[in-house]
């Protein structure tokens, strides 16, 4: 099945599990489920519920590539309130001698879609409580070639250079209150306005090792908030 019709055939596939919450608020959405524990990961939650299944990933009858849930929470400008987050970066590969279309996260993208739930936290213009924050709906989007193969690859590139090179600088301070705040020149946001790397252990103790022997905080790859609008708008 070609990539547009298979994106075509997943989105009228959930679109259809979805169509009677759209324009709903949270909390009207919870009342049709019996009652759970509240947690951080609601909305993900809210999603699955909404789908009937149990985990992130979502089964689509005749489609090979991935289906993954994502949730995008849309500030008053339409622009989603925060980056996306994903794996866990494995700098032994991303620094290594390996091909860029063999490494993981290459595969990932290349092979899945992502089905974005929408959540509109400024209905009338204004930041509203999350229990009346409004559901608008499913879109799903797959990460272009192109974007795949140079902004992302990019910034892999960049990850390995600093690394081989040695050029990685990584430093640390300590506030009043005693509490240690670590930094380094690793792609930010501000990299190709595509993605970034930024810590994502469970606390600022969580460290890996890298190859050229430094010891750094455990890192996520984000996609940047401004992309995920392009996704969405596309």
């Amino acid at each position: 099945m070609e990539r547009v019709s298979a994106q075509l055939a997943v989105q009228r596939y959930l679109d259809q599990y979805v169509e009677g919450f759209q324009d709903c608020s949270v909390a009207d959405i919870k009342k049709r489920f019996p009652p759970q524990k509240a947690n951080k990961a609601a909305f993900v939650m809210l999603a699955r519920r909404m789908l009937g299944i149990s985990q992130n990933v979502i089964v689509v009858p005749e489609v090979n590539p991935l289906v993954v849930i994502k949730t995008v929470r849309l500030t008053g400008n339409e622009k989603p309130a925060e980056s996306m987050v994903f794996q866990k970066i494995d700098f032994t590969e991303w620094c290594g001698n390996i091909v860029w279309h063999e490494t993981k996260t290459y595969k990932f993208f290349a092979n899945t879609f992502l089905a974005m739930f929408v959540y509109q936290q400024y209905p009338a213009g204004k930041r509203v409580a999350d229990e009346d924050i409004i559901f608008k709906g499913i879109k799903v989007v797959k990460i272009p070639d192109y974007d795949l193969d140079h902004g992302i690859q990019d910034m892999r590139n960049e990850v390995r250079r600093l690394v081989n090179q040695d050029q990685l600088e990584v430093t640390e301070t300590r506030n009043s209150a005693g509490q240690v705040r670590r930094f380094n020149n690793l792609p930010g946001i501000s990299f190709n306005g595509i993605c970034h790397l930024r810590p994502g252990g469970v606390n600022g103790e969580d460290m890996v090792d890298l190859p050229n022997g430094q010891r750094i905080a455990l890192q996520r790859f984000w996609l940047n908030s401004g992309y995920i609008k392009r996704l969405l708008e596309e």
